[in-house]
């Protein structure tokens, strides 16, 4: 199950699950401040961050690496023609 999610889904639902937290803190009645801001925005922008440069493409499959080994190459090789 989790690897058929993309990497745009995931962080939708971590921005939904932030604005949930959000909500219910201000529907608590909890002061925000600058501080309190910051701290929240960092917290809700650092993780989708950190996982867009550290999520890559998958490795490939040996298959596909002696798929691209075997296929002829583009182009005249010897020259004559």
């Amino acid at each position: 199950m989790l690897n058929e999610i993309s990497r745009s889904r995931v962080v939708g639902l971590w921005f939904a699950a932030v604005a949930a937290i959000i909500a219910s803190l201000v529907a608590m009645g909890v002061t925000v401040s600058v501080s309190t801001t910051a701290l929240v925005l960092t917290l809700s922008l650092l993780p989708p961050a950190v996982m867009f440069v550290l999520w890559r493409a998958p490795s490939p499959t040996i298959a596909e690496i002696l798929r691209t080994a075997n296929t002829p190459r583009e182009g005249p090789r010897g020259g004559s023609k």
